[in-house]
């Protein structure tokens, strides 16, 4: 992974609260937010549901888009996670 600081900053916003995947785009700073799930889930063995939500466009065409809703024990690797990450920069 090229910017682990985007890595830590999903984790550190999926874990305050459920997070569509278009916030996440914009708090993290990246349009590559799946690729980062997917990271997640491989190196930390993370679960990461990513619920769909049906949504309306303006026009009546329906669209899907995810929601990030870590599980109680992805909440606790996120945390330790986090924590190595802040020791190593100190």
């Amino acid at each position: 992974m090229k910017r682990p600081i985007q890595l830590n900053r999903f984790l550190a916003l999926i874990l305050q609260r459920n997070v569509s995947t278009k916030e996440a785009e914009q708090e993290v700073r990246t349009t590559r937010v799946a690729n980062l799930a997917t990271f997640a889930r491989k190196k930390h063995g993370l679960t990461l549901p990513c619920v769909p939500k049906e949504f309306t466009d303006i026009d009546g065409c329906k669209y899907w888009y995810g929601v990030y809703s870590p599980t109680p024990n992805d909440k606790e690797i996120i945390r330790e996670v986090l924590r190595k990450s802040s020791e190593v920069k100190a």
